[in-house]
């Protein structure tokens, strides 16, 4: 890692744990000590430590939850290695789960110049994703508009998908329409065989963002699963709550997520495609005519998972191996 980079981190680190100091009224300093503390013990992320709130808790309080070091062996207890790359890979997740994928896409380096071209022109605006990047880092719009200015060749080079732009259901995208929100559910298919839905949660975009991703300053809301209402204010990575998204000011609890039923059903197939990947975090996009499959992610984020209740889950997965 360059000096540069480990300077970035230090300093969002800084900015992150100084706005608990001034909130909570505690020593910027403790908080650095018990940050560097509980990294080295439970292995937790910055994210994480602000979002379980560890700078307040107890040993026994802490030990209980899946941190970015005990995640990895999470994913070693329930997911294949062998399929590792099919959910890490999104040409080859596209592939594998074309009967979900509706959308139309490309892959760059299989594709001619003047196909790449033709292929935006058809589709007005499509989305380009790299293929070795998550979060949504990297994700950026192209219009047929600005091909006379685009380096298509440049393009061509890189590692990416060229997706058609597919609309949410208007109903979210009223909520805030200059991202594609979706739905991120949780799945594990326990020691017995059985299809657990874990969580579910809505994703909105946020402040000018193209993609709704946590990590990339998007708010996520808990949905109940019995009913697919919204039943939390919305939540950003430093913990400030939403009742009424911060953008469009609409109100968010009470949201009953179009076509639910649909959405759990969609993802108990898609869950048994691949019966060794067990542990998957589906991200689903609702749009007024279809479901989207966007992608499944193999190592499925903890943060989101424990956040809204405060609640470790290490030990529930652990029995479940």
């Amino acid at each position: 890692m360059k000096i540069k980079d480990i300077k970035r981190i230090l300093f969002t680190h800084n900015k992150r744990l100084k706005s608990i100091s001034q909130k909570q009224n505690v020593s910027l300093v403790y908080l650095w000590i018990d940050y560097a503390v509980s990294f080295l013990i439970y292995g937790v992320s910055c994210t994480e430590y602000v979002s379980y709130e560890f700078f307040n808790k107890k040993h026994n309080y802490k030990r209980n939850f899946i941190t970015h070091r005990k995640s990895k062996k999470i994913e070693k207890w329930f997911n294949a290695e062998e399929n590792k790359m099919v959910f890490n890979n999104k040409k080859i997740f596209n592939e594998k789960f074309s009967d979900f994928v509706k959308r139309e896409w490309i892959y760059s380096k299989d594709k001619s110049n003047d196909e790449i071209v033709d292929f935006i022109k058809e589709k007005k605006e499509v989305i380009v994703k790299p293929l070795g990047l998550s979060s949504g880092k990297g994700i950026y719009k192209i219009s047929s508009n600005d091909i006379s200015t685009l380096n298509i060749s440049d393009l061509k080079k890189q590692d990416v998908l060229i997706e058609e732009l597919v609309v949410n259901h208007r109903d979210i995208k009223n909520i805030y329409p200059s991202s594609l929100n979706s739905v991120r559910i949780y799945t594990l298919i326990n020691n017995e065989g059985t299809i657990e839905i874990l969580q579910a949660l809505l994703r909105l975009g946020n402040g000018n963002s193209i993609v709704d991703n946590f990590h990339n300053n998007g708010i996520v809301c808990l949905i109940d699963v019995e009913t697919g209402i919204v039943k939390q204010p919305a939540r950003d990575r430093e913990m400030n709550e939403y009742l009424f998204h911060p953008k469009s000011n609409i109100q968010v609890v009470g949201f009953l997520i179009p076509k639910w039923k649909e959405v759990l059903k969609l993802v108990i197939k898609a869950s048994k495609l691949y019966p060794t990947s067990r542990y998957i975090a589906w991200d689903i996009a609702i749009l007024d005519d279809r479901l989207e499959m966007i992608e499944g992610n193999y190592q499925g984020d903890p943060t989101i998972l424990q956040m809204f209740d405060k609640k470790g889950r290490y030990k529930e997965f652990k029995d479940k191996r």
